[in-house]
């Protein structure tokens, strides 16, 4: 016997459907309400689903990039020349409609990746001096002060990657080091 969780919301059929062709706004809003029913019947909320599923993606990239490669190339082979142009075409008209509509985010992501290109000397020092003090602050801790020092760092490093891109792999960097 499966529990609620081990229970698919979608029947496989169903899934095919959906993805056939995109769907209307009603469409949608019927489907969301679907779903929502669905979850209240089975007690169930849906960020589990969501985040077992986002988990098992992000997992098998990563733990398997031999197949996600192998998958990608098929793919690839899978579709003709026009078919991949089409899709590029689609992806670029969705890209500019997002720039379209969110102009103030759009300068500041500029404003701030040329900022970081023209000062990239000035931020490489910063983060270097910022890891140094970490790491040997972290070595001096006890593990309590060193998880709560680690937690704090990802905290930042969250707010400080999205707005500053480049500078990901330098908590990586880091991390790794403390």
């Amino acid at each position: 016997m499966t529990s609620s969780r081990e229970t698919p919301l979608l029947k496989e059929e169903e899934s095919r459907a959906v993805t056939a062709a995109p769907p209307s706004v009603i469409e949608i809003d019927h489907f969301i309400g679907e779903i929502q029913e669905l979850l209240v019947d089975n007690r169930s909320m849906a960020l589990g689903h969501l985040i077992y599923a986002a988990l098992d993606h992000a997992s098998a990239a990563i733990s398997h990039p031999d197949q996600t490669f192998a998958i990608g190339i098929a793919v690839y082979r899978s579709k003709s020349r026009s078919d991949l142009i089409e899709e590029a075409t689609l992806i670029f008209r969705n890209v500019k409609g997002w720039a379209q509509r969110n102009p103030v985010k759009v300068t500041l992501m500029v404003i701030g990746l040329g900022i970081t290109a023209f000062k990239a000397k000035a931020l490489a020092q910063c983060m270097l001096d910022t890891a140094s003090s970490f790491c040997t602050w972290s070595k001096n801790q006890p593990l309590y002060n060193r998880f709560w020092g680690f937690v704090a760092l990802m905290s930042v490093r969250l707010i400080v990657s999205t707005l500053v891109p480049p500078t990901s792999p330098g908590f990586g960097i880091i991390i790794q080091a403390a």
